[in-house]
């Protein structure tokens, strides 16, 4: 599985690529660094190991194979760029052509050492009693295997806010679940501008107080003691299986290793995880082809 989806992300690339000028000739192609990094994201490794030949067996690697230091350098060119954005738009345009009216808005925390030297890998909560370092991916999923929209910030960064940007960023209109970390007038009123009746359950009982009410918050308020507000929020548990997808299969998003540090590697690092298991879940949807005769 995992030269498939090398190959068929690193053909995409190719194809992708229209070899603009950059201003200074350069003897690696953007799709041959875009192939060396995803050689070494599907394996976990490093880049400087998908730089040795010898790590690719019976694959043929990209030609000319680029060094580690320039892999690592390129990666952050604008061309580089470019290129990771095409791939991703493609892949997200294709899982998510359907049109949904439910979506989950969550986080997944990814932590690192309280000794690590990432000064941007802050102290943030895990949960209600846990505090960790590190960083965290927000998504808006939808019923496909690449979400709607994603972020990966510090993990001190404010779950409403991050999720007041995503909801701008989705082209679909119908219900969003959330859970209590995202009761928020605030994000009520962004969510619904942009088409969409945020579910969430109120962070504290009582009283509404003397505070600005969102009007589609009161109405989720309604929503959530109605049979039709309860079974669907009921589809919010879809969120924990998306993760579980993400996560468990080989080359999945695990945690962090420990070449994987600052904002620009962990975003990299986890978007190509995101990509790869789009492809994977997209791989296995096909019909197997029949044995010749």
């Amino acid at each position: 599985m995992e030269r498939e989806l090398w190959t068929v992300l690193y053909r995409r690339a190719c194809e992708l690529d229209d070899l603009w000028k950059s201003g200074a000739y350069s003897p690696y192609d953007a799709s041959a660094i875009v192939g060396v990094y995803l050689w070494a994201v599907i394996w976990d490794r490093p880049t400087i190991w998908a730089c040795d030949p010898g790590n690719w067996g019976t694959l043929q690697p990209p030609q000319p194979l680029p060094p580690q230091w320039t892999v690592s350098r390129r990666m952050r060119s604008e061309r580089v760029a470019e290129l990771w954005r095409r791939i991703e738009k493609e892949v997200q345009d294709t899982c998510n052509a359907a049109i949904v009216w439910i979506m989950m808005v969550d986080g997944k925390p990814l932590t690192v050492s309280i000794h690590s030297k990432d000064r941007d890998a802050r102290w943030g909560k895990l949960d209600r009693f846990r505090w960790a370092r590190g960083y965290k991916l927000h998504v808006i999923w939808g019923a496909s295997d690449y979400p709607l929209a994603w972020e990966v910030k510090s993990l001190n960064y404010s779950e409403v806010k991050m999720a007041r940007e995503l909801v701008g960023r989705v082209k679909q209109q119908g219900y969003l679940l959330a859970d209590a970390f995202y009761d928020a007038s605030t994000l009520y009123d962004d969510a619904g501008a942009a088409g969409l009746q945020l579910l969430a359950p109120r962070r504290q009982a009582g009283g509404l107080g003397h505070h600005y009410q969102s009007p589609y918050r009161l109405r989720a308020m309604e929503l959530m003691h109605q049979p039709f507000g309860k079974e669907l929020y009921a589809e919010r548990e879809l969120v924990e299986h998306q993760f579980g997808r993400l996560t468990n299969f080989g080359g999945g998003l695990a945690p962090l290793p420990s070449w994987v540090r600052t904002p620009h590697r962990v975003k990299a690092w986890v978007g190509t995880k995101l990509l790869l298991n789009a492809v994977r879940s997209r791989l296995k949807a096909l019909p197997a082809t029949p044995a010749a005769a």
